[in-house]
This record gives C-alpha cells, structure tokens and sequence, in this order.
C-alpha cells in the first residue's frame, strides 16, 4: 500500500508500559487512492537508549528507511519536548508540527497549578474510593438510595492526560450527595471537602469544558484535523475571553485567564504556518472566512497558485525536443500568447 502513497505524514511518540518498558512508536497517515484516510503503525519499538536527540533520530530513521519513505514525509509530528523537536527538524531535516492536544495538555496543566491543593483532596478520596471494596459497595449503595441509576464508580486521573483530571471532577461533582453522604458513614481519615471547594469544583467543569471539547475534536482519528486548528483556536480564544467577563471566584477567574495567556503564547501565529493556512484554505467548509485578514488570504492564494503551478510543470509530459525546439518556442513563426494568471 505505501509504495503507491506519493505523500505522508508520520506522528511518532514515546511511552512506558506497565512493566516500565520504554518504546518508540512511528505511525504514518495518508489519503489512499480511494480519498480514504489510512493509518499504518511502521513501529513500535523497544526503546532502551538514553532520549537524546541522537538516539531518537536514529531510532526513527531506521523506521523510516525500513519502509523507504524517505521521500514522502511533508511532516512529522510529536509531542514538544525539545529532545524530539531537534531530533525531527536538525537531526532528520524534516518538517516538525506539535501536537495539538499536547499543547492543550500543557496549558492545561499550567493553568491548573492553583486548584492542586484541592484537586490533591479529590484525588486521595477517589484513591481510597477505588482501593476499598467496602467504600465503593457503600458509596454504590447512597446512589441506589438516592435513585441514582446505574450506579457509577469514581474516575481517578492520570497525570499525564489533562483531560482525566476533567473527568475525575465531573464524575466526583456529580456524585456530590452519594459521595458525601458515604463519607459520613465509613468515619475514615479522609480530607474534607468544604462547600466553597464543591462550589469551586462545579466553576471548574464550567471553566475546562471548552478545553475538552476541543481536546477531544482534535484527537479524532477518522477525520482531517488540521483544517481545524486556526478555526478552533480562534473560537477558543475568544471563548475564555468572554469567561473572564462571567461571574466566577477568584481561583477560577485565575485559571482562566492562565487558560487565555497559555493560548496566545503557545498558540499565537497559527496563520504564519503555510502549512496550516493552505490546509484551511482548501477546507471547504473554511475557506478563507477562518483567516483574520485579507493580508493572510491573499498571501494563502499566492501561495496556493505557486505551488499548483511548480507541480503541473514538475509533472507535465514534454511538449518538445531538441528537434522541433527555437528558443523555447515550439514554431518560432508563432508568437507566444501570454496565458491569464488563474483567480481564486
């Protein structure tokens, strides 16, 4: 199948198993001849050396001249730390994109350091909820008195994923009365929630939702995602702009504004990429209604005309050979019609 891809984009990552194995994962994804989208894992390999930029760019490569896909890459993406960034555009000289989410998770995380204290007080309750039976049957128990139907369990984060920390909060908020009610009755050591923190837990749904609603778009795997970026971030901007005009305490008015400053800083000159204006540009659903100016359309449309025009010549048939050729021309007794410059 990949012989025949003409162009691809490769995402790679790291990660630990549970038995604290390191490996590198190279994936590819490629529109196929059909316009279906595909995704093929090239490797997922054991990954003992040190995460220098040397290693991880040698692990890559090997991947990649496994498959012969050295001339196909328009980019790479991964997460970004600086260790794989300078392996992918110094070591590999390729084309280097951040992931999106990633970049979510890690303004997320930034603006969440003033709730840890209470989010550390939710964490060790659904631990302990999690750790013991008698806990849970009870807690399972208040729901089934409360008429809570079905019962649910307590989600626990995991700290890598921002996004978990979300649903912890909302699952613990929203068995507030079950779970209060348990904690009454098993008389364990565990932290109190003050009523000011449930009423901050409930503002912070409110205030991470748009975040895990873009997270979750842009981790999808059957459609496009890059049309969406500047479009999406947009929204999102201005989204926590009206927030801090809303009604909230103070802890949340802080970690929205650290919502907003995270997003300019990090995500700030999407429309200097030509890679992500062209891909939304030829969305049609997009166009150039996503762009914040005429400068940007213009410079997309440029930019679109030179690129059709440098590939229609790098593929077309010859229309001459030395035989029949004058100076360029194919009959020199014929002048040469200057062709229109094609509009967008």
């Amino acid at each position: 199948m990949l012989q025949y891809v003409k162009g691809l984009t490769l995402t790679t990552d790291c990660w630990t198993s549970s038995t604290a194995e390191n490996y590198l994962a190279v994936t590819a994804h490629f529109i196929d001849g059909e316009f279906v989208l595909r995704h093929v894992v090239l490797g997922c390999e054991v990954f003992g050396e040190r995460h220098t930029s040397q290693n991880l760019a040698a692990a890559i490569k090997k991947i990649i001249l496994e498959w012969n896909l050295e001339n196909k890459i328009n980019i790479i993406i991964s997460d970004n730390a600086a260790n794989i960034k300078k392996a992918i555009q110094d070591e590999l000289r390729f084309k280097h994109f951040g992931c999106y989410a990633h970049t979510i998770n890690l303004i997320a995380q930034d603006a969440l350091k003033p709730s840890l204290p209470v989010l550390s007080k939710v964490k060790d309750i659904v631990s302990y909820f999690r750790r013991s039976t008698h806990a849970a049957n009870k807690l399972c128990e208040q729901q089934q008195n409360l008429e809570m139907e079905p019962t649910k369990r307590l989600i626990q984060e995991v700290p890598t994923r921002w996004n978990s920390t979300f649903y912890m909060v909302e699952r613990f908020v929203a068995l507030e009365e079950a779970v209060r009610t348990t904690m009454a009755l098993i008389s364990h050591d565990l932290p109190v929630i003050s009523m000011e923190e449930w009423d901050f837990l409930k503002e912070l749904i409110i205030v991470l939702r748009p975040l895990e609603e873009i997270t979750k778009t842009m981790s999808g795997e059957n459609y496009l995602t890059g049309s969406l970026v500047i479009i999406l971030t947009d929204g999102l901007t201005d989204v926590y702009r009206d927030l801090c005009d809303k009604q909230f305490k103070d802890m949340s008015k802080s970690i929205i504004k650290a919502v907003l400053h995270g997003i300019i800083t990090r995500l700030g000159d999407l429309e200097g990429s030509n890679s992500l204006t062209l891909t939304t540009f030829l969305d049609p659903r997009f166009k150039n209604v996503a762009f914040s100016n005429d400068s940007v359309t213009d410079r997309v449309k440029h930019l679109l005309i030179s690129s059709l025009t440098a590939n229609i010549k790098k593929n077309a048939p010859p229309l001459m050979n030395e035989e029949n050729k004058d100076n360029g021309r194919i009959n020199p007794d014929v002048e040469e019609k200057k062709e229109p410059q094609p509009s967008i």
